[in-house]
């Protein structure tokens, strides 16, 4: 199976609360038959018999339910909105009041919602203040604090069978900051019978040798599971017996149901979780004796892992040269891989996203796609796939509710499929603002269907789908800036002051960079002349490494340098079709300007200055006296921290503030990474790259990286 394009959408999209409209009849049977099958037990022989459903919720980083209501600008994420639509009952204390479920609510005692805040915000229960230093700065710089949202997410599973059947929880939030266990992909691996056999064995002083630290995680997991047995043991189902519990009071509990969504970093969150949520049935299974996935003994159905666009970028990323953002609990190959268990897993992404630190990891698994998933590429920046934009930020959009925002279809999407996969989403009951959260302007379907039905490549490879847009958005922007500039937009026109500060001065560095392409753009054709390739063999690191710096721009081994593709798809642009002129100039914000809105806005949009601090402080801890390249910055960005630590507020630039660095591949004139199931497998090759260039860059970056680590050694 291959990725797709999004089809265009009916008319009927625009309120999916309509149920009986916004679903076809076909569509409509599904839905029935899962609620007849799993929700409503009509059975007259066994009215005690119920199944539960939980919900969880990973918000991307920067974004937080809670201070978005409280801000009042309708630019909570579509995790949030989804989360919306999810009955039942909340975990108590992470949000606030006016998120709770009140439609019939004595219908949904069996329904669970478990919403974790984006890692860089304030989640109290975990012990991340989303403030100062270590939690908001390389919370949002480095995924600091992502772990422990995964393993109070484990908690709370455990906990939803316990606040069912006895009314409280019995995982604390003490017990979660105690874990200790890595969720690593060794830990992942680990055999759970070998490992807590011989756990049993060392405690009663038969073990040869002291429990192996990737072992700790499944061991904590495993005693987690038996304080959860002790507590309700009255309800479980004793093997052997006639399938009936002790105490049949509040139900006999047939089988659990499990849904997983999650946005930008929410969604690593929420891949990785999946993974640990199946080891941690397995280890219930081993437990209870039982077979498949259980928790408590009860059958687990994994239903569904819905995905936005998701970003990793945990630890060092990819900013700095043969770093890629999987260290810790998100490395590519184990625990970001979607597990064969889910039923289904539906991954929707941004065709427009082409920042440095936001590289995309598809859920494909080096070059296939995984049986049990879909990958959906949508026009829009990152942002316009989760949300987290306000109505009229940067000039996009005229609904005062955001009915015209871009982002609104990916919702609407998202639900829907979910819906007819099972996940028991119950939109038509929900509060009329979150209604209203999901209905679609009619305009913005007719100018999203045009640009659809503009697009070529309809299928294929991720990364094949997304270079078309890529390189239909590098024209529209020379299109422009050739033809008045940035002021020239609609877009720019109806944008408020500041965001019209924040574009100029986007697009002033934008300017500049496109001065840069054109100095490059004329030695290309020298590049590949053999004096190029000598001094390319024999210059690396040595005095001819500016030259090779200065023309050879990407640092990526595998993947062309993107002024090369630039020029290359330069030489057929001319003027862009209205379809793609209108949905970019009115619909799909600039994520990179972006990064210089207001603190609290909902695109990252101090990631930048964040990471600054990260690679600084990385910089002086381990590589000060040796080899500072490795995390270089230059004067200005030195400058940049200074006022930001001075004052906490975004400082004056005068370019492009939120761009990445500029010689580590940060601008416009770049194709976005994306990974493949491995920190070295990418979907974004140039199908016309050579071999032989390939192979000569791969020579140049393998001897700077040889000589950089034996430098820094």
């Amino acid at each position: 199976m291959s990725a797709k394009l999004v089809e265009e959408i009916k008319d009927e999209f625009n309120d999916p609360s309509a149920r009986l409209t916004f679903f076809g009849q076909e569509e409509q049977r599904e839905i029935a038959r899962y609620y007849k099958s799993r929700e409503n037990n009509s059975n007259p022989l066994q009215p005690c018999h119920t199944n539960l459903f939980i919900g969880s919720f990973f918000d991307g980083t920067g974004n937080n339910y809670e201070a978005d209501l409280a801000k009042g600008d309708k630019s909570q994420s579509n995790v949030a909105r989804l989360y919306s639509a999810y009955p039942g009952l909340s975990v108590p204390g992470v949000l606030p009041l006016e998120t709770e479920w009140i439609t019939d609510i004595a219908d949904y005692q069996n329904y669970f919602r478990i919403y974790s805040p984006g890692i860089g915000t304030k989640f109290t229960q975990v012990g991340d203040s989303g403030e100062g230093f270590w939690d908001e700065t390389l919370g949002g710089g480095t995924g600091r604090l992502g772990e422990v949202r995964i393993v109070w997410a484990l908690a709370q599973i455990i906990n939803v069978i316990s606040r069912y059947f006895i009314k409280r929880s019995i995982i604390s939030n003490e017990d979660v900051k105690n874990f200790y266990g890595d969720l690593t992909a060794e830990a992942l691996s680990v055999n759970i019978k070998q490992a807590l056999e011989d756990y049993a064995s060392r405690k009663v002083g038969r073990a040869a040798s002291p429990t192996s630290y990737d072992r700790v995680a499944v061991i904590k997991l495993s005693n987690w599971l038996k304080k959860l047995y002790a507590a309700i043991s009255p309800h479980m189902i004793e093997k052997g017996g006639d399938g009936l519990p002790n105490n049949k009071d509040p139900g006999v509990l047939q089988n659990i149901y499990l849904s997983t969504f999650g946005f930008s970093r929410g969604s690593a969150l929420a891949r990785v979780y999946s993974n640990w949520v199946i080891k941690l049935f397995k280890i219930d299974a081993y437990l209870t004796q039982s077979n498949g996935l259980t928790l408590a003994g009860f059958p687990v159905t994994y239903d569904y892992l819905g995905l936005f666009d998701t970003v990793a970028s945990v630890g060092i990323v990819n900013m700095i040269p043969f770093k890629h953002g999987h260290m810790a609990w998100a490395d590519a190959e184990v625990s970001l891989a979607i597990p064969s268990e889910v039923a289904r897993c539906y991954h929707l992404v941004a065709a427009h996203e082409n920042r440095r630190s936001f590289p995309l990891d598809s859920i494909y698994n080096s070059q296939s796609m995984p049986a049990n998933g879909e990958e959906v590429v949508f026009p829009g920046a990152h942002s316009d796939l989760g949300g987290g934009y306000g109505p009229g930020v940067q000039g996009k959009g005229e609904d005062e509710v955001g009915r015209d925002q871009l982002s609104r279809i990916p919702l609407a999407v998202m639900y829907r499929d979910a819906r007819i996969s099972g996940v028991p989403l119950k939109l038509e009951k929900a509060l009329g603002q979150d209604k209203v959260g999901f209905e679609i302007s009619p305009k913005l379907i007719d100018d999203f269907n045009s640009y659809i039905a503009s697009c070529q490549i309809k299928s294929g490879e991720t990364g094949r789908i997304i270079r078309e847009h890529w390189k239909s958005c590098i024209e529209w922007r020379f299109n422009y800036y050739r033809n008045g500039g940035i002021s020239s937009l609609e877009s720019y026109k109806r944008a408020s002051q500041f965001y019209k500060n924040n574009l100029d001065s986007a697009y002033t560095q934008f300017c500049d960079e496109m001065e840069e392409f054109k100095n490059v753009e004329q030695h290309l054709e020298w590049r590949d002349t053999a004096a190029w390739k000598k001094i390319l063999k024999y210059a690396v690191m040595g005095p001819g490494w500016k030259l090779y710096r200065d023309y050879q721009y990407g640092f990526d081994a595998s993947v062309l340098d993107d002024w090369e593709k630039v020029a290359i798809a330069s030489k057929s642009f001319g003027t862009p079709s209205s379809a793609i002129s209108t949905m970019l100039d009115k619909y799909v914000h600039d994520s990179i300007a972006g990064f210089l809105t207001k603190w609290s806005s909902k695109d990252e949009v101090i990631t930048y200055l964040k990471t600054l601090i990260s690679i600084r402080d990385i910089r002086d801890k381990y590589y000060y006296g040796k080899v500072n390249s490795v995390a270089m910055l230059t004067e200005k960005e030195e400058s940049y921290i200074r006022l930001y630590e001075e004052n906490g507020k975004i400082p004056p630039m005068d370019d492009l503030g939120g761009r990445e660095s500029y010689w580590l591949g940060g601008g416009y004139l770049r194709f976005r990474r994306i990974y493949a199931g491995a920190n070295d497998v990418y979907l974004a090759r140039l199908k016309e790259f050579q071999e032989s260039q390939y192979t000569e860059r791969k020579y140049a970056l393998d001897s700077m990286k040889e000589k950089s680590l034996a430098r820094m050694s």
